[in-house]
């Protein structure tokens, strides 16, 4: 284990708690706090958004995939393309 000031503190402490006796867990996750639903429904949105935004870009970006790419995209995955369907055949030619 490397020998630096966040090692020795972190011992420090582990020896002490199992010292008066406390449980130590030692590599459990850390769990991130609980989210209300407010702040869940806008992470999802924002997922989501993210997404659409990457894609948006393979359609019409700097070097946009072809109706052929995206029609195989979406038979691979109609669930998660399915959706960029309508711009088959109706983006101008590059």
């Amino acid at each position: 284990m490397p020998d630096n000031p966040a090692t020795r503190a972190l011992t420090r402490a582990v020896n002490k708690a199992r010292a008066e006796g406390a449980p130590v867990y030692v590599n459990q996750p850390v769990a991130a706090p609980p989210m209300t639903q407010q702040q869940m429904y806008l992470a999802a949105e924002r997922r989501c958004a993210d997404a659409n935004e990457a894609m948006l870009d393979l359609l019409f970006g700097p070097n946009p995939i072809s109706d052929d790419e995206l029609s195989a995209l979406i038979a691979k995955r109609p669930a998660t393309y399915g959706r960029f369907a309508g711009y088959i055949g109706k983006r101008n030619a590059r």
